[in-house]
């Protein structure tokens, strides 16, 4: 029954096992006989000053405020607040708040809040705030805050916040906190701060942790997460993978630094973080650093670790009285002898840069460097490079 300040039009031309109309041009007053036939009116224009209740719509509504179906609607609705229907959508549902359908939506939905399709969703949802598909989505979701679909997903979600799809998930998410699969993705996640899946088989980017049950695809953020990594790769300043790449070793360079050093991330990408010490006549040095590093199979027994480390080194204490910066490309070639230990050898290309308040001359500088260097002076900073060597134990425990 329609809440008119007005008559409402309804021309009535189709025919409906459910819903009966007389099958002409009819006038609905809200008092009068044919008001009460309204929710068994199926419509092709209905024009509502304020709000209508109808049966169906096989055309197009217009209402000042609502509009309300109580089955199908095939066709446009257009209201100042809000739209339902209580069948299915074909078609457009467009509203200054929100818009429901209580079946299946296949069309667009745009709201200035927020649109729920309680079925299956083919079609693009836009709103202010908050999109929901409840029965799997296949198209395009974006919201001011938040898109969910509770299901299967084939398409996208763009949100200024979060989105969420606990099903199969082939095509991408982007965010700007967060994004969550909780199955499958195909495709891609992209955030502000995080994206959530099980199985990645795409790619994950976020401005700071990613985190995956098993990732065929990349991982790229600050922090990458997984249990496994099979045909990809993650890269970040921390990468922790379960069944991935971890080791622990003990080495010595020409600098005669004793550095301990743990590795963490996959063989293809690795994070190197050290800790090292050497005493001189005047001062017990320190060292702390960090590094990347790939590891190369040459056989069973060998392969090749290429890294790149930058350590800051500091004496007595962890300050920085003196800038002291040693920048090293390494190189070796590492055997097994047994199945967790190798022995690995090679040389490194070395940048040692210092700067000191009140004159260019570093007090340990000259003490570090053991071997023959091109020196650069560019007054209060200098720099020497040099080739040198290393050598170490490595150990890496097995976590399968």
């Amino acid at each position: 029954m329609g809440l008119l300040l007005a008559p409402m039009l309804c021309l009535a031309q189709h025919a409906d096992s459910m819903l009966q109309r007389p099958g002409q041009i009819t006038f609905f007053f809200p008092l009068g006989t044919n008001g009460l036939e309204a929710p068994n009116c199926v419509n092709t224009v209905s024009i509502n000053l304020i709000s209508g209740y109808q049966g169906g719509l096989d055309g197009v509504e217009m209402a000042g405020f609502s509009n309300h179906l109580r089955s199908h609607m095939r066709g446009a609705q257009l209201a100042g607040f809000a739209n339902t229907v209580g069948g299915n959508v074909y078609g457009a549902q467009l509203s200054g708040f929100a818009n429901l359908a209580v079946g299946n939506t296949s069309g667009l939905q745009a709201a200035g809040f927020a649109n729920i399709s309680a079925g299956e969703t083919k079609a693009w949802q836009a709103a202010g705030f908050a999109n929901l598909a409840a029965d799997g989505l296949w198209g395009v979701q974006g919201a001011g805050f938040a898109n969910i679909a509770v299901g299967p997903v084939q398409g996208a979600q763009i949100s200024g916040f979060a989105n969420v799809a606990t099903g199969r998930t082939a095509g991408y998410q982007a965010a700007g906190f967060a994004n969550v699969v909780t199955d499958t993705l195909l495709g891609g996640q992209i955030s502000g701060f995080a994206n959530v899946a099980r199985l990645v088989k795409g790619h994950q980017v976020s401005g700071f942790i990613n985190v995956a049950q098993r990732v065929d695809g990349l991982q790229l953020g600050i922090v990458n997460i997984s249990d496994t990594i099979g045909s990809g790769m993650a890269i970040g300043l921390i990468n922790l993978s379960a069944k991935g790449y971890k080791a622990m070793e003990i080495k010595t360079h020409e600098n005669l630094f004793v550095t301990a050093a743990l590795k963490t991330g996959t063989t293809k990408f690795y994070n190197v973080f050290t800790l090292g010490m050497r005493p001189t006549k005047e001062a017990l040095l320190f060292s702390y650093g960090y590094g990347v590093g790939t590891k190369l199979p040459l056989g069973k027994r060998l392969a090749l670790d290429i890294e790149a480390n930058s350590h800051q080194i500091v004496e007595n204490h962890w300050r920085y009285d003196h800038f002291l910066m040693l920048n090293k490309l390494e190189l070796s070639v590492s055997a097994k002898l047994m199945p967790q230990i190798e022995l690995f050898v090679g040389p490194t290309f070395n940048q040692l840069w210092w700067w000191e308040h009140r004159s260019g001359e570093h007090p340990y500088a000259r003490e570090i460097i053991k071997v023959p260097s091109w020196d650069y002076d560019w007054g209060r900073t200098q720099m020497s490079a040099y080739v040198g060597a290393q050598g170490g134990l490595r150990f890496s425990p097995s976590f399968n």
